[in-house]
């Protein structure tokens, strides 16, 4: 959760009512720090395998949230406009959202994105 609002993330998440916004589901910092150290460590080694140089992989959970982070801090830093929580739709993206598409056996929303 501290990298999370350190990097933007719980800024960008929750109700636009909601104050201090709300921890993204799962621990996406986590998640993405792995995924970033994932495509190091491959292009470690394809660097040793090509020149015979070892690499040293240095990743930081905070760099990689930032990273994620980019769509509304690149809108904030070149406009100054700073985008509201939109809960689950998207500022960019629409339609975005949870809806419900069509009646169901168990009455659950189908999620679309296009």
């Amino acid at each position: 959760t501290i990298i999370q609002a350190m990097s933007g993330i719980l800024e960008q998440t929750g109700d636009p009512s909601d104050k201090n916004g709300i921890k993204a589901g799962p621990s996406v910092s986590d998640i993405l720090a792995g995924m970033y150290a994932a495509n190091g460590v491959q292009a470690a080694l394809l660097r040793r395998l090509r020149t015979g140089i070892s690499s040293h992989v240095d990743i930081g959970m905070l760099d990689c949230s930032v990273a994620s982070a980019c769509e509304p801090m690149g809108q904030y830093f070149v406009t100054g406009y700073n985008a509201p929580r939109m809960r689950n739709s998207h500022g960019i993206i629409a339609p975005f959202d949870v809806y419900q598409c069509a009646p169901t056996a168990s009455g659950k929303p189908t999620s679309i994105c296009i």
